[in-house]
């Protein structure tokens, strides 16, 4: 498959531990790995997070062709030096008879995500935040110590499309 966004044959029947999800987290653990080594290599390391992030979870149990389908949890990986080294919330408690339909449930908003990127890493003021997500939300310890990133903010502006979308802009100076 060319997609995590897998609904039959995630895995191998004979061995859940091998299979397609197996082989796609492979390929990007190497390409985190591959990137992570050209930002030391370039000593820009310290200015760049990354992170993988979906707009749907997965569901507890595999469905009737070996898949999973859309459910509203998901793991997000975070990667730098700047990153806290540690696990963020706790281990879901799965229920004993779960079916192919049962969710695990959020621990954070999402939101709560880009409110502390956009806080701790991009330095943005309350108003500023205010201005791109209209409220706050809870910081996460998703960074070392608050570490900005190295770069002067110029302007910031943010705008509600519809209920689904919305629109950042930034400029930093050169």
């Amino acid at each position: 498959p060319d997609s995590f966004d897998t609904h039959s044959n995630q895995v191998d029947p004979s061995d859940k531990t091998k299979g397609a999800h197996a082989n796609m987290l492979g390929i990007l653990s190497k390409a985190v790995n591959a990137f992570q080594n050209d930002l030391q290599a370039l000593g820009v390391a310290d200015r760049v997070v990354t992170t993988t992030f979906t707009e749907f979870g997965r569901r507890i149990k595999s469905n009737n062709s070996g898949g999973t389908d859309h459910g509203s949890a998901t793991p997000v990986f975070f990667f730098g030096p700047a990153v806290n080294p540690a696990i963020v919330g706790t281990n879901p408690q799965l229920p004993l008879n779960a079916g192919a339909n049962d969710n695990i449930a959020m621990q954070y908003d999402f939101r709560a995500v880009y409110y502390t990127i956009l806080r701790d890493w991009f330095q943005l003021t309350p108003a500023q935040l205010n201005a791109v997500l209209f409220t706050s939300y809870p910081v996460l310890p998703i960074f070392r110590t608050l570490t900005s990133l190295p770069v002067t903010l110029l302007s910031l502006s943010g705008k509600w499309i519809n209920d689904n979308d919305t629109e950042v802009k930034w400029v930093v100076e050169d």
